[in-house]
């Protein structure tokens, strides 16, 4: 799953931490220093979770480092107060994933970090093998501007209009009927506009449309707004006004930038993630879910129930020995992975996966099913008998074969 490193100066916060996440593999430092040397020495750490006020390096500047040489890594900021100058920088320069502020509440941090856990590992299959959309040929694409300012908009219509179709309309009603006839890679937004607030809207636009780059600005810095627009909205940029050009421009073109790649690789965007998609949930719910509640309803039936009926499912579905290997599969299971049923009984999941290691996998499904006596969910990367490399997600229980042999049965589902 990925090692998670909590960094803290007081020695009775990191053992807190060790507590709740003790069902976690958690490496602790105590200063910053201790914690590059700690990442250094274990390649495999999925997220770090770092407090802000320390003796020398601050939380901040810690992440700043951390994404510079592990731009890969989640990185989460534990604060109990607002450095404003420290958090809007972090925004700017994309330091910071989730603000957790202390004293934080333990079932929101699993769920952070859950999420965090479950996000790294989609970053680490984009970049293994996710084949881009063909580019289609595409005019301008469009911006939208909102700020009550005439003067504002009218001066940044004119520095966009050459590249963008830019639109300013003068409400946020007038800009969902903008939004819902033109194609709009990026809106820019002030904090107030016709008296809404604009946050509140962003927060709609994230909902509705997770590929558009969203960018605040605003006459004065807000830590509240700030660390709202990252952990609500994950907003792309808070520039404060007067802003000067070059930056406008260079903000607004990797605005664009982002946009492209939302659009082509829609499994980078960490927008869309939900904390109850959670690399391992328990009991699924909402997105975690199989796309039928009468699918969880065999599962919870039992093993006997499941091996009368799993043939006849419209979804992928089949039996798995502990050791990894196939002992059942039904049509839409080979259809989805490509193989035939004899094919597959000749593979395992090593075969299926030689990416991450199957065993301690296995060993951790195994262990949380037992504990749980329930069915979990989890995500699986996994490459199809043509080499195709996909993402899963796996809903799955454990049943007893009559001999006393313990097997993993559920269903899989393609990640689109």
């Amino acid at each position: 799953m990925g090692k998670i490193l909590f960094v803290d100066d007081q020695p009775q916060i990191l053992q807190s931490l060790r507590l709740l996440f003790h069902d976690h593999d958690i490496i602790t430092a105590e200063n910053a220093t201790d914690a590059l040397l700690q990442l250094k020495a274990n390649p495999d750490i999925a997220v770090v979770v770092s407090d802000q006020r320390m003796p020398g390096m601050q939380g901040i500047e810690l992440l700043r480092e951390v994404k510079h040489l592990y731009p890969h890594i989640i990185r989460i900021l534990l604060t109990g107060y607002a450095d404003i100058d420290a958090v809007v920088s972090s925004v700017n320069h994309g330091e910071v994933f989730r603000f957790i502020p202390k004293p934080w509440d333990a079932v929101k941090l699993r769920e952070v970090i859950s999420l965090a856990l479950s996000i790294f590992h989609r970053y680490q299959f984009a970049e293994l093998a996710f084949v881009e959309r063909r580019k289609e040929p595409r005019g301008k694409l469009g911006i939208l501007i909102l700020d009550d300012n005439p003067n504002h908009r009218s001066a940044m219509k004119k520095l966009l209009e050459h590249d963008y179709d830019v639109f300013s309309p003068n409400n946020f009603d007038e800009a969902r009927a903008v939004l819902g006839s033109h194609k709009i890679a990026c809106v820019i937004c002030d904090t107030r506009v016709a008296g809404e607030y604009g946050v509140d809207f962003l927060m709609e636009l994230k909902e509705s449309y997770p590929e558009i780059c969203a960018i605040m600005h605003s006459q004065q810095k807000d830590a509240d707004v700030a660390i709202r627009l990252v952990n609500d909205v994950r907003v792309f940029r808070y520039l404060i006004k007067p802003f000067r050009k070059t930056e406008f421009l260079t903000t607004v073109k990797a605005a664009e930038q982002q946009y492209l790649l939302w659009s082509q690789k829609p499994i980078t965007n960490d927008k869309v993630f939900k904390p109850e998609t959670a690399f391992f949930s328990g009991k699924p719910s909402g997105t975690a879910q199989p796309k039928s509640d009468v699918f969880l309803k065999i599962l919870e039936q039992g093993f006997d129930t499941f091996e009368k009926v799993y043939e006849r499912l419209p979804i992928a579905a089949g039996v798995l020995k502990v050791g990894g290997t196939f002992l059942k599969a039904n049509r839409a299971l080979c259809n989805l992975l490509k193989y035939s049923q004899s094919e597959l009984m000749n593979i395992s999941l090593r075969d299926l996966n030689p990416h991450q290691d199957i065993s301690a996998r296995l060993t951790k499904i195994l262990n949380d099913l037992m504990r749980k006596q329930s069915y979990i969910s989890w995500e699986m990367i996994y490459t199809a008998k043509h080499g195709q490399v996909k993402l899963g997600k796996v809903t799955a229980a454990f049943g007893k074969l009559e001999g006393g042999d313990v097997v993993i049965y559920g269903f899989l589902e393609e990640v689109v």
